[in-house]
């Protein structure tokens, strides 16, 4: 499913949570949109820019953002559970309280990303070096 600018426009827009399930967001301009419990699951938001986004409690599970913008989102409570965030700039995001099992991280940038009480397993993939523990994530088994 694919918007053009107007249609995005009119659905960024409307009150209430967005169900965007699926859909093809790549390369969208969402800059500091209001995706608060958006229904993001299987969207493909590759290489959007989501600088500033509000996304707390986000259903992104399985979603893929790589070479997203996520610079300065908030996300706290979001769910990217097997989401693919390979290459993504997470600088300066919110992602406390996030469900990251089996995400893929490589090669993301989380400069002062903010993980605290973040959850995470042994399939969650971090950019080489990156120790989540220091940043307060939580590893389940």
């Amino acid at each position: 499913m694919e918007f053009t600018k107007s249609e995005l426009y009119a659905l960024l827009n409307r009150p209430g949570p967005l169900w965007l399930v699926e859909a093809d967001l790549s390369q969208a301009c969402l800059e500091k949109a209001d995706l608060i419990e958006a229904k993001l699951t299987r969207a493909d938001l590759t290489g959007s820019n989501l600088q500033g986004a509000k996304m707390e409690k986000a259903d992104l599970m399985d979603a893929k953002l790589p070479t997203a913008n996520l610079s300065y989102a908030k996300m706290s409570g979001a769910i990217l559970e097997n989401a693919d965030l390979t290459g993504t700039d997470l600088t300066e995001a919110r992602m406390d309280r996030t469900e990251l099992y089996g995400a893929r991280l490589t090669g993301a940038i989380l400069d002062n990303t903010y993980l605290y009480g973040a959850n995470y397993d042994k399939k969650t993939k971090w950019p080489k070096g990156f120790d989540p523990l220091s940043r307060g994530a939580i590893f389940q088994e």
